[in-house]
């Protein structure tokens, strides 16, 4: 279990729960642990970007600098990355991490951090979904669901009313919930 802590909040940490509900680690970058630096987690997520058998993990924070910042199972930071704005979702898939965030961006890095390509939507990314082939489907927060090949170009894109919560589908599906109480499903 990952928990990170919330708006308001001057340190950017992530604490690590065992199913028995003992803290195992305490992850955090010396720079966002701060009494000067308005930092919280938005996001939280845990996978094997890299195939070496362990979990990393992701997090995406609300912070004035390198939003993206990726723990390896040591607790040490693997690398981390500026997005513009606060890391709003993140998904991981074939050795490739996608992160989209507030200021409109999805952005997709290598497993070492390599920045692919970065793709701009102009409204905040509330959910992705990676699918086969480096293919990625993306719902933003004023209703929008787009589809980006696997050069971070649009390949299609349509409206709805404004979303509220997405969820990543197996297999490169995505659900969108919808202020009307609507929920939408693409593939």
């Amino acid at each position: 279990v990952l928990a990170g802590m919330a708006d308001p909040s001057i340190h950017g940490c992530v604490r690590v729960f065992e199913s028995d509900g003992m803290c195992t680690q305490t992850l955090s970058r010396p720079d966002v642990m701060s009494w000067s630096i308005p930092s919280w987690s938005m996001c939280l997520r845990a996978a094997d970007v890299d195939g070496d058998g362990c979990e990393e993990v992701f997090s995406g924070v609300d912070t004035n600098h390198r939003q993206l910042i990726v723990y390896g199972g040591d607790g040490k930071v693997l690398w981390d990355a500026d997005v513009g704005g606060a890391v709003l979702s993140v998904a991981v898939a074939d050795g490739r991490v996608y992160a989209g965030a507030s200021n409109g961006y999805v952005q997709c890095f290598e497993d070492d951090g390599t920045r692919l390509w970065s793709c701009f939507l102009a409204a905040p990314v509330i959910g992705l979904s990676p699918g086969h082939e480096g293919k990625c489907l993306v719902a933003l927060g004023d209703g929008r669901v787009a589809g980006l090949d696997e050069n971070g170009e649009i390949s299609w894109s349509g409206g709805g009313t404004a979303a509220t919560a997405a969820a990543a589908w197996p297999d490169g599906g995505l659900l969108v919930g919808r202020r009307d109480g609507t929920v939408e499903s693409f593939v």
